[in-house]
């Protein structure tokens, strides 16, 4: 099922209370004893009003849709693009070599794995503040133990110790970095050939992250944000489970089946490595050649909440797109949790976390599209259209 379909089943709702249309034609419709001109110019105002929230519900429906396809078109294209192929091809044979090409002695090997489990919990992973901002969103959260998320692989080992916990960047800024100071081999020179361009794409465009996979183990061989997804295997890891792994599965039968151009999406999930922060994924095969070239890997973007938030809140002009001071519009999905957040939050902590269950969530729930004077998530009489998208 896309993500469409499984985040966009809800229903996008345009919601206006107490703004001067509304106020106006709810005080002269509840007004007893009124002249039957005034209550035809309440009427009319109403019908006015209820038009224009229909017709922003129309226009945020088709911004939503367009914004889902032009990621996707994104992603398909930048899958055909010679930096996702050579990069690909690059990390998938460097991978390996890390710790032959940059002589590390077996005594530096043995202290890795202890060092970097102390390191996960701290600041840079278990003890990382995002974990409590994130807590609502991911009830019953409870981590595995420390050593679990560290790879096995020394050449994994390797990359995490000059990648994440030598960065001197912290947690989420990781991106920073172009070059560990003291790792030399074929890996750091392909990152600093390519990680310039994958990480400007991913800022240009609002994406988290940038992610290459390669094929039937899911091993993340590069990441724009290195959080600690980075060289572990999406198909039995401890992120086994999580959305990019669902999207890794479904593109790596594409691949294998050589249908290049075939999107995979996920839902919005609180996601792990990036402090259970909700993220939703999409992913395509890289195909060297193009179609019916060799598949190479597999590429991944991560969509922050904050993309469609900007969107859904019209990147708070509220008012010049008709919303006066009151009006909002959100997305709600099959599960009944915000998908975007409401106006009147300050951040964006009430995504799969606050549930609306009002009258208009059911009815676009149920698929049906329309408009009524009804009630917001807070009790208040609003005025409201809904539909499914």
């Amino acid at each position: 099922m896309t993500l469409k379909r499984q985040l966009l089943l809800g229903f996008l709702s345009v919601l206006a209370a107490s703004g001067f249309g509304i106020a106006a034609t709810l005080w002269w419709v509840g007004a007893g004893g009124m002249h039957e001109v005034g209550r035809t110019s309440a009427a009319a105002l109403q019908e006015r009003a209820q038009g224009q929230l229909a017709t922003l519900r129309g226009v945020k429906s088709a911004q939503v849709a367009d914004l889902m396809e032009l990621m996707a078109d994104q992603l398909a294209v930048y899958a055909g693009d010679r930096t996702a192929i050579d990069a690909s091809l690059a990390f998938a044979y460097d991978v390996d070599l890390v710790r032959h090409e940059s002589e590390t002695p077996p005594d530096a090997l043995a202290a890795l794995r202890p060092a970097l489990t102390e390191a996960v919990t701290g600041p840079a992973f278990l003890g990382w503040n995002a974990f409590a901002r994130n807590a609502a969103a991911a009830p019953g959260y409870a981590p595995r133990a420390a050593a679990d998320y560290v790879p096995t692989d020394p050449n994994a080992q390797l990359l995490w110790e000059h990648y994440i916990h030598r960065n001197p960047a912290a947690p989420g800024e990781r991106q920073k970095l172009d070059e560990p100071a003291d790792l030399v081999c074929g890996y750091v020179d392909n990152h600093l050939k390519f990680h310039p361009a994958f990480r400007d794409f991913a800022e240009r465009f609002g994406y988290a992250d940038v992610l290459l996979l390669a094929p039937d183990t899911g091993r993340v061989i590069y990441s724009v944000r290195k959080n600690l997804d980075f060289a572990q295997r999406a198909t039995d890891g401890p992120f086994s489970r999580t959305g990019l792994a669902a999207v890794f599965r479904a593109a790596d039968a594409s691949g294998k089946a050589g249908r290049a151009g075939e999107v995979a999406q996920s839902d919005f999930a609180p996601y792990e490595p990036a402090g259970n922060a909700p993220c939703a994924f999409l992913a395509t095969p890289v195909f060297d050649g193009g179609k019916g070239g060799k598949y190479a890997a597999v590429l991944a973007f991560s969509l922050p909440v904050a993309k469609l938030n900007s969107l859904m809140l019209s990147g708070g002009r509220f008012e010049a797109f008709g919303l006066g001071k009151t009006g909002e519009t959100y997305l709600v999905g099959p599960d009944g949790l915000l998908r975007t957040s409401l106006r009147t939050s300050s951040d964006e902590l009430d995504v799969l976390r606050d549930k609306v269950g009002t009258d208009a969530v059911r009815a676009a729930l149920e698929g049906n599209t329309g408009q009524a004077l009804t009630t917001d998530p807070r009790g208040r009489a609003v005025l409201a259209a809904w539909q499914p998208v």
